[in-house]
Formats: structure tokens, C-alpha cells, sequence
């Protein structure tokens, strides 16, 4: 029987390339992401990388999305949907209803990542989509599906 070799521990100091983090909370995070796109975007294979952050529920219908997750291996952005809400009250209402009430609080972030999300041109690469999948909705309304029609354009679309 071959030998289990141990994990070494993570040192995320270590890293090549190093972590380039941003937690996007406001318009000048809003700003960077818009960068960040544009750099990917310009790029001969673009490639982005996405998670969703949620509550843990046994239904769908329940789940709220607290953070996105997007970049590459040179900048990666965490994107705070609480302060784009205002209140978690907000946070927890503007997703009811498949996301039908949510106005245009999250629309700077929308008007960033859709042409990333929306399009066949970008490669994405997620995190656990099942679970994503499991919560999708209406893609100008809600985040989940927001997320997946992005990333079912590009495999279908080949």
C-alpha cells in the first residue's frame, strides 16, 4: 500500500502568484472589479473564476446569497452584498420571491459582472455549482441564476 503523505499546512504568505483580495463594499471596489473585467476581458482566453456565499437551508427557496466571489489567479474580489443592501433585513427581502423585490440595489454589481456572466465570450470557472444550481432564478432579478446562465452560455454555446 503506498504511503498517505501529510498536507503541509497552508501559508497563504507562500503563494505564487501572492493573494490579491479586495472585499468589495462600495463604489470604489465597484471601480476595481470593473478593472479587474476589463484586463480579463482583454485577455486571448478570458478566464474568471466565481463562488456565492449562502445560508445553508434544506430548501432553495430559503437561500440568500451574502457574497459573490470572482477573479483569476491575479486579483480576486469578494463582493459584500450586505452593504449594497443597507440592512440584513433588506439583504433577506430584496432575495424573496426568486429576488422580484430587490429594485436596483445590487445593480452596480449587476452592470459590472454581466457582461462577464451573460455572455458566451468569458470562460467560467465555479465552485460547487450543483448548489448554485439548486437556488437559480430569474437572471436580471435574482443572483443565483444571474451566476448560471453565465456559466451554462459558455459550455452550451461551444
Amino acid at each position: 500500500m503506498p504511503e498517505i503523505l501529510s498536507l503541509r499546512p497552508l501559508k497563504i504568505a507562500e503563494l505564487n502568484p501572492q493573494m490579491n483580495i479586495t472585499h468589495v463594499v462600495d463604489g470604489a471596489g465597484i471601480e476595481k472589479l470593473k478593472k479587474c473585467v476589463s484586463r480579463i476581458g482583454a485577455e486571448t482566453n478570458p478566464t474568471a473564476g466565481l463562488d456565492t456565499e449562502t445560508n445553508v437551508v434544506v430548501d432553495f427557496w430559503f437561500r440568500r446569497v451574502r457574497t459573490i466571489q470572482f477573479g483569476d489567479k491575479h486579483e480576486q474580489f469578494v463582493i459584500d452584498l450586505l452593504p449594497f443592501a443597507g440592512s440584513e433585513e433588506k439583504l433577506i427581502e430584496s432575495q424573496a420571491q426568486y429576488g422580484a423585490n430587490n429594485g436596483d440595489l445590487y445593480k452596480p454589481i449587476f452592470k459590472v459582472l454581466d457582461p462577464v456572466l451573460c455572455t458566451n465570450y468569458f470562460l467560467k470557472v465555479g465552485q460547487n455549482l450543483a448548489w448554485e444550481y439548486g437556488g437559480q432564478f430569474n437572471c436580471r432579478r435574482g443572483l443565483l441564476k444571474f451566476l448560471i446562465v453565465g456559466l451554462k452560455s459558455r459550455f452550451l454555446h461551444r
